[in-house]
């Protein structure tokens, strides 16, 4: 998907690299609608909106291990939802969020870092920064690394939950040095 002033899904789902290389080559800021009257833009960036959007309507459904790996400045100018609410919609999906900052040179700044922060931390997963020393190439190795190495714990809630109760949780390692990088809880589901 690609997400600027409108969001767009350049290919769905796919298990072929073929489908998913020619999505790619079609990718990129240019390739998104504009003149269409059926399609109203909102601000400039709809980053949570977008969040919000494949967590609930693409993965949501699906079963098993889901990532959601967004590239961009981290800046959101126009969404209906917040980050609360994207943050929402990928716990309820069972996603985790991986966020690349990638922002030009002359741009500068890192305030985008931190909002991709607030989306990945909650969800188990991480931020990073793209510069001259950190490579794209890089990142989603680490990110290929954390997908390997992930174990899944699983949770009863309380008896009294309702649906949609948010259980906090906490996972810690007894492991001198270690780092156990996990969501922050999960919601009850029927």
């Amino acid at each position: 998907m690609g997400f600027a002033q409108l969001i767009v899904v350049w290919q769905e789902l796919t298990g072929s690299k073929e489908e998913m290389n020619e999505a790619l080559d079609r990718a990129g800021p240019g390739a998104l609608p504009s003149g269409n009257p059926e399609l109203r833009s909102r601000g400039g960036t709809l980053l949570y909106d977008a969040v919000t959007l494949v967590a609930d309507h693409k993965l949501r459904r699906l079963p098993g291990r889901k990532t959601i790996i967004l590239i961009t400045d981290g800046e959101d100018n126009g969404s209906l939802a917040n980050i609360a609410k994207a943050v929402k919609a990928a716990h309820e999906a069972d996603a985790v969020i991986y966020g690349i900052h990638y922002v030009d040179d002359e741009r500068g700044g890192r305030s985008g870092l931190a909002v991709l922060q607030k989306l990945a931390e909650p969800t188990g997963g991480r931020a990073f920064h793209v510069s001259g020393r950190v490579k794209l190439e890089y990142v989603f190795a680490q990110i290929a690394e954390d997908m390997r190495n992930q174990y899944g714990l699983g949770f009863t809630p309380p008896a009294n939950s309702k649906v949609g109760d948010f259980h906090k949780l906490e996972v810690k390692t007894t492991k001198a040095g270690a780092k156990a990088q996990a969501r922050n809880g999960y919601y009850t589901r029927k």
